[in-house]
Order: structure tokens, then C-alpha cells, then sequence
């Protein structure tokens, strides 16, 4: 519903994409309604009245993404922590290397150690058929030296991955792109510990990783800034 509420913002438009939506009902007598329908119309998207206090506003088409780099070969791959996470690298979407969302710092997260330093821009966090531990939320960070880290990526609330669960449930992907950095070591895992109240990722205390893909730079992308 928080998604939905947040329509036609850009959140709101992606998780209807994903889930194969291609138009939304409008109630026009509400005041939540004729604000969604005001913005709509003013970015231009094409809706039509299907009664006297409906409307109908159409998803707007993705733009096509951009092409995704190369899947790094993992030789030299190692998980640093937690030690249970052996399963992330064991080549088996049939095991899982399962993380609680903890309720306050330090969150628990996955470390892995790529072996050498690369040129990194995305990372498939793959499911197999447990779509529900996907990261509600999440943050994904590099580093050099396992002890400096930066932010390559981050969400308070990521659109689930229905996308890829429509096309294969049994093979789930949530992918998660960024501009391209060095790194050798990755850390990822949720954004912060769960809140209270109605924000979305209220409820969410378990994640996971089947299998973990790395992609490098894609052919001819621009330098990041």
C-alpha cells in the first residue's frame, strides 16, 4: 500500500511496473485520489474517465535500461562474515545463507572478499524460490582494504522483485545497480534496523542469499564522475 500511495512518483510508478500493472483506478471523490490525479495530469500521463468519479491512469512505460556489465568470475571469492554465509558462494540456488534483521546497530550484513581489487556496478542478489527474503531495504558498500567503506547503494524501501519472480519463481533475482567503483571487499545488507509505525519495512526480520553475482563495468559505459 505504501507503494501504491506514492504513485505517480517515480517508487510508486517502478513497483507497478514490476508487478505487471498497467494502469491504475483514480477515485476522483477522494482528496488522496484528486491529488494523485492532479499530478498525474500534470506529468502528462494518459488517463480517461470510466465513470462519473473514476478515472483510469496508465503506468508509463519503462525507458529501456541500460545494458548491465558482465558477471565477475568468482575465483578467489571468499565470505569474511557472517561465517554461517558460506552458502551465498556454494554455487546452489537450493541453499541459502540466511541473515536476521537485527533491531539496533550493528546491523548484521554480508561481507565478501572478491580476492583483488575490481571495477564493480551492480550486484544480483540471487533467491532461488524464496522471494520473500529479499531486502526490503538495503545498503551496498566497497572497499579497498575490508576497513574504509563507502556507499555504492542504498534504499529505504526497495521495490520487491516481482519482475523476476513473474518471469521464473524458481529463480528470483533482486538486482541493484550503481555507478561503477573499486572495490574489493562488499558489504551488503538492510539500511538500517526496522522502525516503528507504518513505515514500510515494518515486520521485515529476515534476509537472504542463494547466490551472489557481481557485475563489473558494462562495454563502453562512461567513467563515473
Amino acid at each position: 500500500a505504501g507503494f501504491l500511495n506514492q504513485f505517480p512518483t517515480p517508487p510508486g510508478v517502478a513497483y507497478l511496473r514490476a508487478a505487471g500493472a498497467c494502469a491504475v483506478i483514480v477515485h476522483a471523490d477522494t482528496p488522496m485520489g484528486r491529488a494523485i490525479l492532479k499530478t498525474s495530469e500534470a506529468q502528462r500521463l494518459r488517463t480517461r474517465s470510466i465513470s462519473a468519479t473514476e478515472y483510469l491512469v496508465e503506468v508509463p512505460e519503462a525507458p529501456a535500461p541500460p545494458p548491465d556489465g558482465p558477471a565477475l568470475p568468482r575465483d578467489g571469492w571468499r565470505v569474511v562474515q557472517p561465517a554461517s554465509a558460506a552458502a551465498a558462494l556454494d554455487g546452489s540456488l537450493d541453499t541459502l545463507a540466511e541473515l536476521a534483521v537485527a533491531d539496533a546497530e550493528p546491523l548484521e550484513r554480508l561481507v565478501v572478499d572478491l580476492g583483488r581489487p575490481q571495477r564493480i556496478a551492480g550486484v544480483d542478489v540471487e533467491l532461488g524460490s524464496r522471494f520473500r527474503h529479499y531486502l526490503v531495504t538495503y545498503r551496498i558498500e566497497g572497499s579497498l582494504d575490508g576497513v574504509a567503506w563507502s556507499t555504492l547503494a542504498e534504499a529505504d524501501a526497495a521495490v520487491p522483485p516481482f519482475e523476476s519472480y513473474r518471469a521464473d519463481p524458481h529463480a528470483v533475482v533482486q538486482r541493484i545497480r550503481f555507478p561503477a567503483s573499486e572495490a574489493r571487499f562488499l558489504r551488503l545488507g538492510p539500511f538500517r534496523p526496522p522502525p516503528e509505525g507504518l513505515a514500510m519495512d515494518v515486520g521485515f526480520k529476515r534476509w537472504g542469499v542463494a547466490e551472489l553475482t557481481v557485475r563489473g563495468e558494462a562495454a563502453g559505459a562512461e567513467p563515473a564522475g
